[in-house]
């Protein structure tokens, strides 16, 4: 579990834009994929790619035509955001 938890954390954090979809949709309740990538902090020709690596990953769930985190979603936004602050402490 652990080890598939590490592979899911480094393949957001390599991808500019995987961080910036999880997080607009940890600051809502779900957004259709036009509103994710008309505010793309990057502009990325490959979201729906990035997407679907986030919904096979069961980062993210698509919902009446709207995307929002699941729960290992919400707990790896989590983890991201600590690893984050603790990067711009060092």
């Amino acid at each position: 579990m652990q080890a598939t938890l590490d592979k899911k954390v480094m393949d957001i954090l390599v991808s500019p834009c995987r961080v910036d979809i999880l997080n607009q949709l940890a600051k809502s309740e779900g957004k259709p994929l036009e509103e994710i990538s008309n505010q793309m902090i990057t502009q990325s020709a490959g979201i729906k790619d990035h997407i679907a690596k986030l919904l096979e990953d069961s980062i993210i769930k698509s919902e009446d035509g709207k995307y929002q985190l699941t729960k290992e979603g919400k707990e790896l936004y989590k983890l991201l955001q600590k690893i984050v602050i603790k990067a711009n402490v060092v």
